[in-house]
């Protein structure tokens, strides 16, 4: 039991005032793109999920395509008007749309 597959998006890389409040955010990591991290400790923990990394932020005219398909999308985002575009985009798309904030 478990995840398939997983798409994840970030633009970011982790800095060393990330060290005090992100998961993932550890020392080694510091330069690495949040998403790249992401997916190495997905691997190590279950190597049979398949990891679909998109580096970059996410435009509003790739949103539709980067969740087809997709059963759930979490919203982990920093802003409001993404999570906005998000929660249209789930809706639009028949996902289920996850908020963790």
């Amino acid at each position: 039991m478990g995840l398939g597959s997983l798409v994840i998006a970030d633009g970011d890389s982790f800095s060393e005032d990330n060290l005090n409040r992100q998961a993932l955010s550890l020392e080694p990591n510091v330069g690495t793109q949040k998403v790249r991290a992401a997916q190495m400790e997905i691997a190590r923990i279950n190597g049979a999920t398949e990891v679909e990394v998109f580096e970059g932020f996410v435009a509003e005219r790739e949103l539709s395509n980067l969740i087809q398909g997709v059963q759930v999308a979490v919203d982990a985002l920093d802003n409001m008007p993404s999570r906005f575009r998000l929660e249209k985009a789930s809706k639009d798309q028949g996902s289920l749309w996850f908020t963790g904030r």
